[in-house]
């Protein structure tokens, strides 16, 4: 049977591009469970996912006009690994499993390893940038933890596809963005060429080095998060604000201007565009973002308040 091809989305192409020259395309999601998820029925959700979104079981085909093209339905690539140890080493089995190299072109585009340790299970997902965002990652997640939950209920795999599958529009473009947002005429919709007014941030490297990706992992207590909530409340602030203004004071540190060096620092933030869909999704694991430039001018030494 001829493999099905599939139609890349600009998105696509653009994160296909950078990964080659300089991006890091992969997300990765970490998530902990208490002891019991099943391998069996891990394996076949993930398998269910592929069937369900056969995109992520396709590879990335460099053309004139690149396209996805499906593997075979016979392709056995390891798509669910498993692995034990004890608690304190499961963190650093899943960076571990993190920095190995995959194939983020030729695919699969996601990858999972359960990892089981005395107490705690922790399952990490790996999901190419090339075929979905992060919000795409996180209705991934929802879908494979949906089809496991049904499995886990005695539902055969035929009426899990029924269900899931049958009736479901779905589409992978940015053309029902524009619909609903009343957009008719896409080119009237970009901003016209602004002169750049504040400085964009460049991390210094150099090619052929930092090959490997170097992790770290920190914390915040359940009374540090607490805290931390409060004290965004009481500045009439959200924290996304706080989570904003520590990345621009962070990057001032360790980063290079460009010019024009100027007052006013900016930097790119990713929107996801699905909040303009009526059911905030397309139905499909997709790249579906925007890019929003926020400015804030920095002076030398100032307070967290300040910035």
């Amino acid at each position: 049977m001829e493999q099905r091809k599939f139609l890349v989305t600009p998105q696509d192409r653009m994160n296909y591009i950078l990964g080659l020259y300089s991006a890091d395309q992969q997300i990765n999601a970490v998530l902990y469970f208490p002891v019991g998820i099943s391998k069996k029925l891990l394996e076949q959700s993930v398998r269910i996912t592929l069937q369900l979104q056969p995109i992520l079981n396709s590879r990335f085909v460099e053309n004139d006009v690149p396209y996805w093209e499906e593997h075979s339905s016979a392709t056995n690539s390891p798509i669910c690994l498993f692995a034990e140890g004890n608690n304190q080493e499961l963190e650093i089995m899943a960076i571990d499993f993190i920095k190995e190299p995959g194939d983020r072109i030729q695919g699969p585009m996601v990858q999972t390893k359960l990892l089981r340790g005395t107490t705690t299970d922790m399952l990490v997902v790996k999901l190419s940038h090339l075929c979905s965002d992060g919000a795409g990652v996180k209705e991934y997640i929802n879908l494979l933890g949906a089809i496991y939950t049904q499995l886990s209920l005695g539902k055969s795999k035929n009426q899990i596809m029924k269900e899931f599958g049958e009736g479901n529009e779905s589409f992978r473009d940015q053309s029902h963005v524009f619909k609903y947002a009343g957009i008719s005429d896409i080119k009237s919709a970009y901003r016209p060429n602004q002169e750049q007014q504040a400085s964009l941030w460049s991390f210094p490297s150099q090619p052929n080095k930092n090959k490997s990706p170097q992790m770290s992992v920190r914390r915040l207590s359940h009374e540090q998060s607490l805290r931390l909530t409060q004290w965004t409340k009481a500045q009439q602030a959200t924290l996304n604000d706080v989570i904003m203004t520590a990345y621009f004071r962070a990057l001032s540190h360790f980063t290079v201007y460009v010019e024009p060096r100027t007052a006013e620092k900016m930097i790119g933030l990713t929107i996801d565009l699905r909040r303009y869909l009526p059911n905030y999704t397309t139905g499909a694991i997709c790249n579906l973002s925007g890019m929003e430039m926020p400015v804030i001018k920095m002076e030398d030494n100032e307070s967290f308040n300040q910035t």
